[in-house]
């Protein structure tokens, strides 16, 4: 089918320090930010969760429900460890606010984006005895309302 992609080779993930409006984030704040994709093991939330409440009501069997509160779960980015490198590790030392961005159809001119005002909560590596490439984990707390529907600004 046309149309159907596969993420890895196109797909990017971004984090920039500073977006002042990310409804509407400039080539310039994007091109600031820290692309961390080529190292990129595995991402996990990132997604807005909404609870709905249930509102019965004598007149009917049927429990309808309205919208609450949206959320975000836990989100992270399980990134290659490098000897040679700790760029990432340090660009996304604990408490650091920022923003990831997140690019599905790569760094394209008026492609769809996503912003997600976040903070790191913490580097963690990841152990293991396995034969397997050594990583850590990035956690992020969401701190605002994420721009899903965002565009990618023309190169200058």
């Amino acid at each position: 089918m046309a149309g159907r992609y596969f993420r890895r080779g196109k797909s990017k993930i971004l984090w920039v320090l500073e977006v002042a409006d990310i409804a509407s984030i400039t080539r310039i704040e994007l091109d600031a930010g820290v692309d961390l994709s080529l190292d990129i093991a595995d991402i996990a939330g990132f997604q807005l969760e909404n609870s709905p409440i249930m509102t019965p009501n004598l007149a009917d069997a049927f429990t309808p429900q309205i919208d609450g509160e949206d959320t975000a779960p836990t989100s992270t980015l399980t990134i290659y460890d490098r000897d040679d490198d700790d760029a990432n590790r340090v660009a996304l030392t604990k408490g650091t606010a920022g923003h990831v961005v997140l690019l599905p159809y790569g760094d394209v001119d008026t492609e769809r984006l996503e912003v997600w005002p976040a903070k790191t909560t913490g580097v963690n590596d990841v152990w293991s005895t396995g034969n397997e490439a050594a990583r850590f984990v990035a956690g992020f707390a969401i701190t605002e309302v994420p721009e899903q529907n965002g565009t990618v600004p023309a190169a200058v």
